[in-house]
This record gives structure tokens, C-alpha cells and sequence, in this order.
């Protein structure tokens, strides 16, 4: 399998496959006597089937993700509470991940 990501989808990949990257390491460190012979590309594929795996089965015992989306939300109150905004008045939303709300088509 071959592949290009973007840096920031590289980042979610490499972070969600870290717990299964470091259980492997203690694994094989503890098989081997603390030697681990796996180069680092071989623990991140292992990682991977691994990950796969866990995810097809449905179980994550001891994965805890971090949130789906970031938000930043800046508003004047006014416009908040009214639900839209008059001239000179501040409405930013900058989100990152996935959303589960909707968003107006005028965002």
C-alpha cells in the first residue's frame, strides 16, 4: 500500500497509531529481553494491521480519542442572541475535524 497525506491527516494517523505502536514496543521488548529488533516503519505497520483490526471488531479498551472537532467561535452577544449580525459586529467559526452539527449554506 502506498500513499501521500497531507501533514495535518499524517498527524491524526501517526497519533491514533501510537497506542498500538507503543504496546507492540513493550511486547517485543519484553519477548526479546529489551531488544527490540522491528525497525520503526515495521512497528507502525504492525500498528496499522492492529488498528485495523480493533476497528473492524469494534473494540478500544484502551484507546481514548481526543475530540472530533475544535471549534473557535467568535461572536458579539448581541448577535448571538438575535441570530444575525448588523454591520460592525464580529461572527468568526473556524473549525478543524469533524462537525456534527449542521452549519448554514451562508458560513
Amino acid at each position: 500500500m502506498k500513499g501521500q497525506m497531507t501533514p495535518k491527516a499524517g498527524a491524526e494517523v501517526l497519533a491514533a497509531l501510537q497506542p498500538f505502536k507503543t504496546r507492540l514496543l513493550k511486547q517485543a521488548a519484553a519477548n526479546a529481553n529489551g531488544k527490540v529488533k522491528d525497525s520503526d516503519g515495521a512497528l507502525l505497520a504492525d500498528a496499522l494491521v492492529q488498528m485495523a483490526e480493533q476497528s473492524r471488531c469494534g473494540g478500544f479498551a484502551d484507546h481514548r480519542p481526543g475530540p472530533q472537532s475544535l471549534v473557535h467561535l467568535r461572536v458579539d452577544l448581541a448577535a448571538l442572541l438575535r441570530g444575525h449580525v448588523h454591520n460592525g459586529e464580529l461572527c468568526e467559526c473556524r473549525a478543524s475535524g469533524r462537525s456534527r452539527w449542521p452549519r448554514p449554506k451562508s458560513w
